[in-house]
């Protein structure tokens, strides 16, 4: 068995430049095959002529499946967040309407 070992870099996340690594074993074989396909798209790199070569194997139509269903529940997850705190900060500013309103009417002398 193999390591292979893939290192994602996102954009800047806070200021910070964000590094994923991601660990698999693979078999020998396997290893090879991604290996092989890796060097040839770095040779393609700098030829824009070139048809761009697939390191990865195309996902199967289940893992499609289970993509789509993660982007629908994670897309309404976000919404209901937002809308969460939406009502959270709207209940923080009737609060404090209420209390700049109270403040004035102890502050007058009797």
């Amino acid at each position: 068995m193999f390591r292979l070992c893939l290192v994602f870099v996102n954009g800047k996340i806070g200021g910070l430049n964000r590094k994923i690594k991601m660990k698999y074993q693979v078999s020998e074989e396997r290893y090879k095959i991604l290996m092989s396909r890796y060097h040839e798209f770095v040779e393609g790199m700098g030829h824009p002529d070139k048809i761009p070569v697939k390191v990865f194997d195309a996902l199967s139509q289940k893992q499609n499946e289970e993509l789509l269903l993660i982007r629908d529940i994670s897309a309404y997850l976000q919404k209901k967040k937002d809308n969460d705190i939406a009502k959270q900060n709207q209940t923080e500013g009737t609060a404090e309407k209420e209390e700049e309103t109270k403040e004035p009417e102890e502050q007058k002398p009797e």
